[in-house]
Order: structure tokens, then sequence, then C-alpha cells
């Protein structure tokens, strides 16, 4: 579609790591099952302005990594009932 830009989120390793580092890889329309949230990562800001420091633990190839809420609906992270990660 010609002037529409498609992004993909990324998921990674750390969500306190700083930027660009611990980058997993992207992930493209695949329904990621949370496991938990931390409230204080790294802040996180889309390409419109939005940002946040909530990321949620999911899982993806086999492997806990962890997905950014900015690249969440916002309804699914104003609504959710997962617990704090621990440590």
């Amino acid at each position: 579609m010609p002037g529409h830009q498609h992004h993909a989120a990324h998921v990674r390793r750390k969500p306190l790591a700083p930027l660009p580092d611990e980058l997993s890889g992207p992930v493209h329309g695949e329904i990621l099952r949370a496991v938990c949230r931390i409230a204080n990562g790294i802040t996180v800001t889309d390409e419109v302005g939005g940002h946040s420091s909530m990321w949620f633990r999911v899982e993806h190839d086999g492997k806990q990594v962890w997905m950014p809420a900015i690249r969440i609906r916002p309804e699914q992270v104003e609504n959710t009932t997962l617990p704090g990660c621990p440590n």
C-alpha cells in the first residue's frame, strides 16, 4: 500500500538493558502469551510519541523474552490482571 509503513515489534532478552542492545527479534502478527509484567523497564517511545516503561514477559520461539507495553493494544495493557514478575 503506497504511503503505508509497517512496523514490527521487537522482543528483548532484558527489559532493563540499554537500547538497542539485547534485541531478540521481530514479531510480525504473532499471538504472544504474557506471563507477568514489570512497570520500571527502559522507557520506549513509539513513532507517534507515545511512551511506556511497562514490559510484559512473553514466550517467543520457545524462549522467555520481553515485549514493551507501547507495542500492545492499550485496552490489553489497561485491563491486565497479570502478576508482577519476580526479580
